[in-house]
């Protein structure tokens, strides 16, 4: 059974039948689930868990292909950061299925990628994208834990600022045309393949998360040369976008 749109076959949510104790078996081939235990129990007692912990399931292999679609690029995901922020704090009102992508080249600036499922499709899952800056911190007030912990305070990101990407906007350079059908909506981080077409890319890799980390990897010194010049009273025209041939576009600051 596949689990995301498009899905590879060790993937698949494979489920066998126990010859001996009858008992019903699942595995997916390519991956060690953490899951696959409470799954396995739903399968053979109550059922009504059974589409919340497939829905988990989907999330955790989605938060896999990051890690595969990372590996290439200055850029680690993580699943949980020790974070700073107010309780009325946009952060806190997002899908609590989200990664952290912290950038190599960038230790202030960190993307945070909000995973949701499509209502009519739940295999599709959606990708929202927040640049986010923070700054380290501590807590003075923070409980002591080990002895040999004492003299090593604990380091928090205070979140400083928090800005949502259009997704439409990123992806696409200034010369798309808005009316073609083919890019218009919401991109998904894994969208369907028309049957017996074959991908460009492999399943498990996310173009569009790949894009933006790498767009963010190239515009982020722009972004702070010209908040720079902005402190010394410098005159200047921002970051702007440069069409070149191939519809390749870079950062360039006037």
């Amino acid at each position: 059974m596949p689990i995301l749109s498009p899905c590879q076959r060790a993937e698949h949510l494979l489920v066998t039948v126990d010859t001996h104790s009858g008992a019903l078996q699942c595995s997916v081939p390519q991956y060690d689930v953490p899951l696959m235990p409470e799954l396995q129990a739903s399968l053979n007692g109550d059922h009504s868990r059974l589409v919340p912990l497939i829905n988990e399931l989907r999330y955790w292999m989605t938060m896999r292909r990051f890690e595969k679609t990372l590996q290439p690029l200055p850029a680690t995901p993580h699943e949980r950061l020790p974070l700073i922020f107010p309780p009325d704090h946009p952060l806190a009102k997002l899908n609590p299925h989200r990664m952290f992508v912290k950038l190599h080249r960038h230790p202030n600036v960190m993307l945070v990628v909000e995973l949701s499922q499509k209502e009519h499709s739940p295999c599709e899952i959606d990708c929202t994208f927040y640049l986010t800056v923070v700054k380290p911190s501590t807590l003075e007030d923070e409980p002591q834990q080990a002895d040999d912990e004492q003299e090593i305070p604990k380091m928090y990101l205070k979140v400083i600022t928090f800005i949502e990407f259009d997704s439409f906007v990123m992806t696409h350079g200034p010369f798309t045309s808005v009316d073609d059908p083919r890019v218009s909506g919401k991109r998904k981080c894994a969208g369907p393949v028309k049957e017996g077409r074959r991908s460009k890319c492999p399943a498990y890799f996310l173009p569009e998360l790949a894009h933006v980390v790498a767009l963010c990897d190239e515009r982020v010194p722009f972004v702070t040369l010209a908040q720079e010049l902005t402190k010394r009273d410098i005159a200047h025209q921002g970051l702007q976008v440069r069409g070149k041939r191939n519809s390749c576009q870079q950062g360039k600051l006037v």
